[in-house]
C-alpha cells in the first residue's frame, strides 16, 4: 500500500512540520530507508538528519533539525521536524507508522472478504481516524458507530446512541439546514464546518443508489481536526465501505430498508409512527430526479 505524504503529515502533526515550497501532499510511498540507502527509488521515503541532505532528493525526504540546526530556504517538496526525538526513533515511528495504515487497510478488505459486516469496519478504523464516527440508515437509524470513541459534549450524538436513532430534534435540524437537499446532491464527502448542527466539525459520506439515499457515514472531529490527511483516511474508509453497503442495497432495494431498522428498535407506538414518517419523508426526498 501506498501512503500519501498528506496522511503522514497526520503522524508528523506533534513534530512542528515544516514543508518546502514544492511539496506535494498527494505524493505517496511505499516504504522508509534513510538516506544512505541505495539505490534511490521515487517511491520510497527517505528518514534522516537535516545535517546529512545534501538538497538531494528534492523530494520525498522526513528530516530532523536536530541541535537547534537551522532550517534552509529552499526544501523543495521535504519536511523538516524538529522534537525531542533522535533520527532512530524518527524512523522507527515512521516504519512502525507505515505497517499500522497497511494493516489497517488490509484488516479491512479481509473483512469485506469475509462478509462482515459495517461495523467491523468501523471498529477497525477507531484508532486510525481517533474520531467518534457512526453510520445510519435511511430512516436515521444508528447502523454502527465507534464504541470506544464518543462525543460526550454532542447532545445529538448522545441522544443517537441513547435511542438508537436520530431524534425528532435533530431530524428537524437536518430539514431546516436543507441537509437532505445536500446529502442527495452530493457525491463525494461532505465537509461541514458551519456547527449549525453539531458541536464540531463534520465529515460525512451518503452512499445512495438508484437516486435513493441508503446509508450515511459522520464523523465528528471531537478529537482530531480535518486535515487532508484525515480526510484521505477517512475516505479510504468509506471506499471500503462502500463494497459492504452496495451488497447490502443489492439484498434490500425496492425500498423496503425504509423501515426495517428502525422498527426493529422501536419499543413503543410512538416511536414506530416516527419510524414510518421518517420514512415516508426519505422516501420523497431520494425520488428526486438529480
Amino acid at each position: 500500500m501506498r501512503i500519501s505524504f498528506n496522511i503522514i503529515l497526520n503522524e508528523l502533526r506533534d513534530l512542528q512540520p515544516v514543508t518546502g515550497r514544492d511539496f506535494d501532499g498527494s505524493q505517496s510511498f511505499r516504504r522508509v530507508a534513510p538516506l544512505s540507502a541505495e539505490p534511490m527509488e521515487a517511491d520510497c521515503l527517505y528518514v534522516d538528519s537535516l545535517r546529512n541532505w545534501n538538497g538531494y532528493p528534492e523530494s520525498g525526504c522526513v528530516l530532523l533539525a536536530e541541535d537547534n540546526c537551522p532550517i534552509p530556504e529552499k526544501l523543495g517538496g521535504n519536511v523538516v521536524v524538529s522534537g525531542a526525538i533522535t533520527v532512530e526513533q524518527l524512523g522507527w515511528q515512521m516504519s512502525s507508522f507505515f505497517l499500522e495504515i497497511s494493516e489497517w487497510y488490509e484488516n479491512m478488505l479481509l473483512a469485506v472478504a469475509t462478509q462482515k459486516g459495517v461495523q467491523e469496519i468501523i471498529t477497525l478504523s477507531e484508532n486510525i481516524l481517533g474520531n467518534f464516527v457512526s453510520v445510519s440508515d435511511s430512516a436515521l437509524a444508528l447502523v454502527a458507530y465507534t464504541k470506544n470513541i464518543v462525543a460526550d459534549d454532542d447532545p445529538i450524538i448522545k441522544s443517537l446512541i441513547a435511542n438508537g436513532y436520530h431524534s425528532d430534534y435533530a431530524y428537524n435540524l437536518f430539514k431546516a439546514g436543507n441537509r437532505f437537499e445536500l446529502w442527495m446532491q452530493s457525491d463525494g464527502l461532505i465537509v461541514s464546518t458551519d456547527r449549525n448542527i453539531g458541536v464540531h466539525d463534520i465529515v460525512s459520506k451518503v452512499f445512495k443508489y438508484d437516486r435513493t439515499y441508503f446509508m450515511h457515514a459522520v464523523m465528528s472531529c471531537n478529537n482530531n481536526p480535518i486535515t487532508p490527511g484525515l480526510l484521505e483516511l477517512f475516505g479510504l474508509m468509506c471506499d471500503v465501505l462502500e463494497n459492504i453497503i452496495r451488497s447490502s442495497w443489492n439484498n434490500e432495494k425496492y425500498f423496503s430498508h425504509n423501515y426495517n431498522s428502525l422498527i426493529l428498535q422501536a419499543i413503543t407506538e410512538s416511536a414506530m409512527r416516527t419510524a414510518k414518517r421518517r420514512a415516508i419523508s426519505f422516501f420523497i426526498i431520494s425520488s428526486i430526479n438529480l
